[in-house]
């Protein structure tokens, strides 16, 4: 193949190859397109590219880079420009590929609990589809309904499930990429053990599209959990809220998320809601609280949509702590079968004792 000096600019000889090579229809040059993908959700950078190509299959990403490679044109990979940390900004110029048309869900292997599927596949998507056979797929980025797997996979997103469940690289068994001169590669597959040779597949993950164009990719399930509960606990202050973390993972509680909220937060959250929220004004919980979360764990029944209830209110105390029964009387907790994040509803069922209140109100949701 013969290399040509770097291009100065996509000249309208380059735009005509690419028509060629994908079709007139994912090839765009007008100013909507190209300002939509001269940024992303990084705040006040925006780097216009030159031409925008939204390819269809693997072989047409494979036609896009073999000739940005003879051309020596910049290329940038992007998905759904949801990002941070300015992963699909195109600083220099060049050819924007987005993989927005590439975002189908090839299956869904119950079997062997897998998903193959396109990188613009969006991650909330793919999660119903998996939950609608039984199945779980459980990173979850807080941009979870419009970002896209393949970012995911460039950025290696987590989300607050990562406590338990890990992140994006941590359920990625296989994929298929488009290198930078147009040649197309199979890491991995569907498989778990896989102990052959460099492990290439986890080379790409994370690496923002700078090492290859990926068009594939096999995923991890895993079985739906039967029982989930949000458990939001008041603090009355950062510090002790900060102690019941390292509490909470030494006495053994299985958590799949812990966020902490400052009650400045839950505060612009009440605003903008237009609504109260449990323990806005936080009562503070007593200095022993870390100590007793593994008898205040939330019970919910399978499929039920009622509130859960917490079995630090009625459990026998334990051998290991004589005196629990009459240090815990009650559990001062608000649980709710889904969290108060997005425009999701609420059920909650709260505490009915209330202890002082707090001067500054510290929460953590479990």
């Amino acid at each position: 193949m013969k290399i040509h000096p770097p291009a100065i600019t996509v000249t309208p000889a380059i735009i005509a190859l690419l028509k060629s090579a994908v079709g007139e229809s994912c090839v765009h040059t007008d100013e909507e397109t190209i300002e939509r993908c001269a940024s992303d959700e990084t705040e006040d950078l925006r780097f216009p590219p030159e031409a925008v190509v939204m390819p269809e299959t693997t072989a047409m990403a494979a036609a896009v880079m073999r000739i940005a490679y003879e051309y020596r044109i910049p290329v940038t990979p992007r998905g759904a420009g949801t990002g941070l940390s300015g992963g699909a900004l195109p600083v220099h110029g060049g050819i924007v590929l987005s993989v927005e048309k590439l975002n189908r869900i090839l299956e869904i292997d119950s079997r062997n609990l897998m998903a193959v599927v396109e990188p613009g596949v969006i991650t909330q998507e793919l999660q119903e589809k998996a939950e609608a056979v039984g199945l779980f797929y459980p990173p979850d980025p807080a941009s979870r309904g419009s970002c896209f797997i393949g970012g995911n996979l460039a950025e290696c997103s987590g989300g607050p499930r990562a406590v338990k469940y890990g992140v994006t690289k941590d359920y990625v068994l296989g994929l298929q990429a488009v290198l930078s001169d147009g040649s197309v590669v199979n890491h991995g597959g569907k498989l778990l053990k896989n102990a052959t040779g460099f492990n290439l597949t986890q080379l790409l993950i994370g690496s923002e599209g700078t090492l290859a164009v990926i068009t594939k990719i096999i995923l991890r399930l895993l079985p739906l959990p039967r029982h989930r509960l949000t458990l939001l606990i008041p603090f009355p202050d950062l510090e002790s809220a900060a102690a019941a973390i390292p509490a909470i993972m030494n006495a053994g509680v299985i958590r799949s998320a812990l966020e902490l909220i400052e009650q400045a937060a839950v505060k612009a959250t009440e605003a903008h809601l237009g609504r109260s929220l449990p323990y806005s004004d936080a009562p503070a919980a007593p200095p022993w609280l870390p100590a007793r979360l593994t008898y205040c764990l939330p019970i919910r029944r399978r499929n039920s949509r009622s509130s859960g209830t917490c079995a630090g209110q009625s459990a026998k105390p334990s051998n290991r702590s004589p005196s629990i029964k009459k240090r815990i009387p009650w559990c001062p907790a608000t649980t709710s079968s889904r969290s108060y994040a997005g425009s999701r509803k609420s059920q909650t069922g709260t505490a009915s004792q209330p202890y002082a209140t707090a001067t500054r109100a510290t929460a953590i949701c479990m």
